[in-house]
């Protein structure tokens, strides 16, 4: 049973059951997701996890600012439903990292300000994909690097260091 475990351990830190696991929410998750589904946002920013089917009844609120900001990842399908809601701010502060389908769904998301400060690094192709974003202004403090970015129009927050780098560039 301890090498099966270990095994499991090993596919999460690469990545390989994060598809497997994303659907499935657990205890106070499990319990805010119902409370969600069944018209009830009051604990929305407490979720730690997201699937589609949660992330599809949040769009459905009708608040301009969302703050999801104990949302450690982000899957493609949940992204995807996320990107429905009709408000102005979404903030998704907990996320370390960003897939390029990911980056794309959220991309399609209509709203002005979008706020992923927790984003350590963002690929070339994820930052392709997030840089087709329409909104007003995209808050990525956190990045250490960045691809190249396309969308002038949108207005980036970067830390001051990376900034720097960029202009040295």
């Amino acid at each position: 049973a301890e090498k099966g475990w270990k095994g499991v351990q090993d596919r999460i830190k690469t990545g390989a059951a994060k598809s497997e696991t994303s659907n499935v929410l657990t205890g106070t998750d499990q319990e805010i997701a119902k409370e969600i589904c069944s018209g009830n946002f009051e604990r929305m920013a407490l979720l730690t996890a997201l699937n589609p089917e949660t992330a599809s009844c949040l769009s459905q609120w009708h608040g301009k600012d969302m703050f999801l900001n104990n949302l450690t990842q982000l899957t493609p399908g949940s992204a995807k439903a996320l990107a429905q809601w009709q408000g102005d701010w979404l903030s998704l502060n907990g996320i370390r990292e960003l897939s390029s389908q990911s980056a794309g769904e959220i991309a399609q998301w209509d709203g002005r300000r979008l706020s992923m400060n927790g984003l350590l690094r963002l690929t070339g192709k994820s930052t392709a994909e997030l840089s087709k974003w329409n909104g007003d202004q995209l808050e990525l403090v956190g990045l250490k690097s960045i691809g190249g970015w396309k969308n002038y129009s949108t207005r980036l927050y970067l830390s001051e260091d990376l900034q720097r780098k960029l202009q040295v560039q």
